[in-house]
């Protein structure tokens, strides 16, 4: 059984917030690359890509992809080999639909994106302010995991923790 995040990389990952810090556009948010390669790690979900960046075949994208990828610190492991949701259906989620029933042994996935998706396990974020700690709490009870403990294992792994504290005070619907 595999568990995949379907993610829109603007602005979930590259937002307003991030850019007018950086003065990048195309600047990746830290702190989410950060807890979505714990994220991943925890859980062993894979991520696939939704983002229009990532919707071409050609040998250059791939590399130009990959290495901004890693520049931006995501752990390139954590990509399902088929790592890109592209089809020529027109809407985003006919390419999600498409890609969840080609591959039929994922039975959890969530959704990321900061535009209106009709399907099941969706987040919705904003892209003034990018994927927020909230969000995540959202993202990996669809995932079937508590996000304290995501939280107390990078924890446990940074700083050698012995035992971390961790519980998000917000309702479970807030982002869905």
């Amino acid at each position: 059984m595999t568990k995949i995040i379907s993610l829109d990389f603007d602005g979930p990952l590259t937002n307003f917030r991030t850019m007018m810090q950086s003065g990048d556009n195309r600047a990746f948010d830290p702190v989410a690359i950060n807890t979505l390669n714990h994220l991943c790690a925890a859980t062993a979900a894979k991520i696939v890509c939704t983002s229009v960046r990532t919707w071409t075949d050609s040998e250059p994208n791939f590399r130009e992809n990959m290495a901004l990828f890693e520049e931006a610190g995501l752990d390139i492991r954590h990509l399902h080999p088929d790592w890109s949701c592209r089809t020529d259906q027109g809407k985003r989620e006919n390419h999600i639909q498409k890609w969840l029933t080609d591959h039929p042994t994922t039975k959890e996935y969530v959704i990321i994106d900061d535009d209106m998706i009709d399907l099941p396990n969706f987040v919705r974020i904003d892209q003034m302010n990018g994927i927020l700690l909230a969000h995540w709490e959202a993202v990996a009870k669809c995932l079937d995991i508590d996000i304290g403990d995501v939280f107390k294992e990078a924890a446990h792994k940074k700083y050698n923790i012995v035992e971390a504290q961790m519980t998000l005070p917000f309702p479970d619907n807030r982002f869905q």
